[in-house]
């Protein structure tokens, strides 16, 4: 769980205008508008389409699960966060590595990136380090060090950048390279913010060639081709399984065999074409007003039980990283219940008792108490300066296809049933027993 920020947040506000929007685009049967209006019959048609179309795909799963396993995936036991991620990119990058391949995936991997041509790589004798630290509390992702080049590799699947964090690993590397070139980068889907990096020296690196950004097609695009290219069945399972991963969990693409028939639907024809690009330039309106909706209906079973939501303004489609929401059991506490969001899209949500801001010094003595009654009333959770006591685990308490909401369907869906299946009800059952687990002798939340 990495250190937030002050926040600013808000309590309950009436609903906005997205949810207006929304709704009268429902009513009327006409919410995609564009300079080209498509009649919402045709939408509607590509939506049905693709609804059967998803729903045999479903179906022809279920029925051959036992010969494909079609969910099953080796990342659902592995550490998959950012730092989990370096290890395994850093793993394949080093030629003496464990995957027996030597220096061709290493090899292919440089000749993506923009380097001056005739560069002296000697990959066979490549250091890779994951974590390498630079200039005091920094650590680049992963440091590729060989004879005539040095490449650090900052890894940004879901997490914002830090202030200056950019500048300072390329002021390292260019300290540290001697006489050899060196290159900073950026493997991420969208360009550094830049409170990390000012545009003015990111120009500089790039005339230099001393800075490129890879997103992560680029990187699927590397890691097919190592697959490819390896002898190993284990080795190219594993890399298959990689590459699969970053699509769904990072690029937040639907499952290939989906995609593919996704694709053919919208193809087929000029009007599903066009039809879908109304669909898609929608989205963020309908997720906006998917979340006041949320929003409406958890503070109404909050304010049965007298209890008080906690929004934060910054709580949309886009989603910031540290973005969340979250419950006070009293006006006084000063720390309360919150489901947040490591990263940037509404992904990675953990839940947990948090301190509301930074006045509230880390009392050791509080810190135990409030992590000894989770741990025995709910179960054993971590702690951090800003959390006495949270899980990353969804699975025992909501669902662990609830932990990003930017890459599926789940969260959204869950919104709109009402039952006690639905999302509120789920977060209220977790509501309901923090509260009973947090009550008795002394109010360790004051």
């Amino acid at each position: 769980m990495p250190a937030i920020p002050e926040r600013q947040y808000s309590f309950f506000v009436g609903a906005g205008h997205a949810r207006d929007v929304l709704l009268a685009g429902k009513q009327t049967g006409f919410l995609f508008m564009s300079e080209n209006q498509l009649e919402p019959e045709k939408i509607s048609r590509l939506l049905n389409e693709v609804a059967f179309k998803t729903a045999t795909l479903a179906e022809a799963r279920k029925r051959f699960s036992a010969q494909l396993a079609p969910e099953f995936s080796i990342f659902d036991f592995l550490r998959t966060d950012e730092t989990g991620l370096s290890s395994c990119i850093a793993s394949l990058l080093d030629p003496k590595g464990t995957h027996g391949q030597g220096s061709g995936f290493l090899e292919a991997f440089i000749a993506g990136l923009n380097a001056p041509a005739g560069l002296d790589i000697n990959a066979k004798d490549c250091r890779v380090q994951t974590e390498k630290q630079a200039n005091g509390q920094r650590r680049i992702d992963i440091h590729l060090e060989m004879t005539g080049c040095v490449i650090g590799i900052e890894n940004k699947p879901w997490a914002g950048d830090q202030d200056r964090q950019l500048s300072d690993y390329a002021a390292y590397l260019k300290n540290n390279a001697a006489n050899r070139h060196w290159m900073l980068v950026y493997l991420c889907n969208s360009d550094p913010a830049e409170n990390s990096i000012s545009k003015d020296e990111l120009k500089a690196l790039e005339a230099g060639k001393n800075y490129f950004r890879m997103d992560y097609w680029d990187l699927i695009k590397w890691l097919d081709g190592c697959a490819g290219k390896s002898r190993s069945l284990v080795v190219r399972v594993f890399i298959e399984e990689l590459a699969n991963f970053i699509r769904i969990k990072v690029n937040g693409e639907p499952d290939m065999s989906e995609a593919i028939e996704l694709k053919n639907i919208i193809l087929s024809s000029n009007e599903n074409l066009d039809a879908a690009f109304h669909i898609a330039g929608s989205m963020t309106l309908v997720k906006n007003g998917l979340l006041e909706e949320f929003r409406d209906a958890l503070k109404a079973e909050l304010d049965v039980r007298d209890l008080i939501l906690v929004w934060e303004e910054t709580l949309s489609a886009s989603g910031k990283a540290c973005a969340g929401f979250g419950v006070k059991f009293n006006a006084g506490h000063r720390f309360h219940l919150r489901f947040e969001f490591s990263y940037t899209g509404l992904n990675g949500l953990e839940w947990g008792i948090c301190r509301n801001n930074k006045t509230v010094t880390c009392d050791q003595q509080r810190w135990g108490d409030i992590k000894e009654r989770m741990d025995s009333h709910i179960r054993p959770g971590k702690a951090s300066d800003w959390w006495p006591w949270y899980v990353v685990d969804l699975s025992d308490d909501l669902a662990s296809s609830l932990r990003d909401w930017g890459n599926s369907s789940t969260a959204w869906v869950m919104i709109r049933d009402k039952s006690d299946a639905g999302l509120v009800q789920r977060i209220c059952k977790i509501v309901d027993r923090v509260r009973e687990a947090l009550s008795g002798t002394g109010d360790v939340l004051a």
